[in-house]
């Protein structure tokens, strides 16, 4: 039953579209193509010393279609088993992010571990520092559609981020948050 399911159009592309960017990024990519599914027009972009590793030992990790994935400048992006990354969500590293294991993205979510600085007055934006701090989403985490976590962020296990919200500090485990910025709701 496994291997007809595997043999199904989708399936053999996902494969494929693996394949391809591991040939394209060799070791700065981990990815095993028959446990991580790659939907249509995902993006994965790995630039100076950046990696991506996908842990999919206990689980299939599925990454929606449209999805972006970008690690650059020694930035590493690590996802474990059972992820789910629904369409058009977005991961950027500089530095380090973490998704664990069972953690499920709305649509059109985006991690971004950096943002450009803007303190010196008189020079563009795009030229200045980036800022990066690590991000931690720990596992059994949903975040609603539409929201956004930004650098400096840690995520508790088994905690809830409602739709739209802009999280950007430390979540308690086990909690609701909701709002932008996020504020806990309650205790789960």
């Amino acid at each position: 039953m496994r291997i007809i399911k595997l043999l199904k159009p989708r399936f053999l592309l996902s494969v494929l579209r693996s394949l391809y960017f591991k040939l394209l990024y060799g070791h700065r990519l981990q990815i095993n193509p028959f446990q991580v599914f790659l939907d249509q027009g995902v993006r994965i972009n790995i630039g100076n010393n950046g990696s991506i590793k996908f842990s999919s030992k206990n689980g299939r990790i599925f990454i929606g279609r449209g999805c972006d994935l970008g690690a650059s400048q020694g930035g590493i992006i690590e996802i474990e088993s059972g992820v789910f990354l629904n369409k058009g969500c977005t991961v950027e590293a500089r530095d380090h992010v973490f998704i664990g294991a069972n953690t499920m993205f709305g649509p059109n979510v985006g991690v971004f571990d950096n943002d450009h600085g803007f303190e010196q007055n008189g020079v563009a934006y795009s030229a200045q520092q980036h800022k990066c701090r690590p991000i931690h989403i720990s596992s059994n985490v949903w975040i609603g559609a539409g929201s956004f976590v930004v650098k400096g962020t840690h995520i508790g296990n088994s905690t809830v981020i409602g739709a739209n919200s802009l999280v950007s500090r430390h979540l308690e485990e086990c909690s609701l948050y909701t709002g932008n910025p996020v504020k806990l709701v309650r205790k789960l």
